[in-house]
């Protein structure tokens, strides 16, 4: 009936064992936090499309944004790490999606898809990838026992004669509630840790004549297909530019940014809010 019990009925369905995902825009994206926040402390596999469009508010509904990036890290209360994923073709939102129910059982977490009005209205003709290209999404078995250590209690789903507690509450290793300081600070770590730790695993990118560039352009989204035809633009005028398109967003890729910054002489970042993506940059 609302937002909120479409998250909840997505880490439901998941806890079932089933793969599962919810979409929603900017505004429904506020109301899905809290039920994001306990799929993260619970450590519940699902994905979230938010097709991003302006606010604050009911803001401009029809019209594209980019402005729920900071949300998609940072939306729910409390210490904890986010994968967010940013294509900009309809191809890649394809194999994106696809990707993104891999690794929320490969972490044990919500992964969102964060795509923008433009992409979402955008129709283009494109070959489906193969099984082979994108990579098998397997059964939850196969990812229960490979990687078990990436969850911080025993993941099993309802229904298979196992006893499992799940909480939103700080737990144990065993999935019971603790007021114990020391294991709610493993619990903290291992929720930030299993992710920042292997963000070269996550980290996508895709890279335009980067070769050679003094400019480059650092975006995500409907602005990098802007900007790759600006790239062409300007080096037909002899400007040596160059762009980086960040398709997975969270973990940021810091490294990756820092070194390509350290290697050309101006960064333009082109995006549809007041700054976002520019203070990541600068940070990095």
């Amino acid at each position: 009936e609302d937002e909120i019990a479409a998250m909840g009925a997505v880490v439901g369905g998941s806890l079932g064992g089933a793969k599962a995902l919810t979409a929603t825009s900017g505004p429904g994206f506020s109301l899905k936090q809290e039920n994001i926040g306990y799929a993260i402390m619970s450590e519940t596999p699902c994905v979230i499309v938010d097709v991003q469009r302006g606010g604050p508010s009911t803001g401009a509904p029809t019209a594209p944004a980019q402005s729920d990036i900071m949300q998609a890290r940072w939306g729910t209360h409390g210490d904890h790490s986010m994968i967010a994923l940013t294509p900009g073709y309809p191809a890649e939102v394809y194999r994106e999606t696809v990707r993104a129910f891999h690794l929320s059982e490969v972490y044990r977490t919500p992964v969102m898809l964060l795509i923008d009005e433009i992409i979402a209205h955008t129709t283009e003709s494109y070959d489906i990838p193969t099984a082979e290209e994108l990579g098998p999404i397997h059964p939850r078995s196969w990812y229960q026992e490979r990687f078990a250590a990436n969850s911080f209690r025993p993941f099993y789903d309802f229904y298979q004669g196992k006893h499992i507690h799940i909480t939103g509450l700080s737990h144990n290793e065993r999935g019971f509630a603790t007021t114990t300081p020391a294991i709610i600070q493993r619990g903290i770590e291992h929720l930030v840790n299993k992710i920042e730790h292997h963000q070269k695993d996550i980290e996508r990118n895709d890279t335009y004549k980067l070769e050679d560039a003094e400019i480059a352009l650092i975006t995500f989204g409907s602005p990098g297909r802007a900007s790759k035809e600006a790239v062409d633009i300007a080096r037909a005028e002899g400007i040596k530019a160059g762009l980086m398109r960040i398709i997975t967003f969270w973990p940021f890729p810091t490294a990756t940014v820092r070194e390509l910054v350290d290697n050309v002489r101006a960064v333009i970042v082109p995006e549809m809010n007041m700054g976002m993506l520019r203070g990541e940059v600068e940070r990095a």
